[in-house]
């Protein structure tokens, strides 16, 4: 059985948490200014740690967050676990789905 979105937006968060190298408030920062430059979110607030520790453990996750993450691990990481390439990839796909539904190039 295929995992779930959620599953997935779970799995490339916590590879985003833990292979970023930033402090949680920082990594946290960063997810929001990559997914409003790639137009993924409008968030005009910061993010706290404790919300993307949250949303890789327990909560739903935004959508757009790990579209943000998959794009900042595929540019700024070397993700060597299958289970987070996988999760990566599927991501991927959505993210390049996502621009060409919203004219994105």
């Amino acid at each position: 059985m295929p995992p779930t979105d959620i599953a997935l937006q779970r799995v490339i968060l916590t590879a985003y948490r833990f292979l970023s190298g930033m402090t949680p408030a920082t990594a946290a920062a960063n997810l929001v200014e990559v997914g409003r430059a790639q137009g993924f979110t409008t968030r005009a607030t910061t993010l706290s740690g404790a919300d993307l520790q949250r949303w890789a453990t327990t909560s739903r996750p935004p959508r757009w967050a790990a579209y943000a993450a998959a794009l900042w691990l595929q540019d700024n990481a070397k993700v060597t676990e299958p289970t987070q390439q996988a999760a990566m990839a599927q991501l991927l796909q959505q993210v390049e789905e996502y621009r060409q539904a919203h004219h994105h190039v």
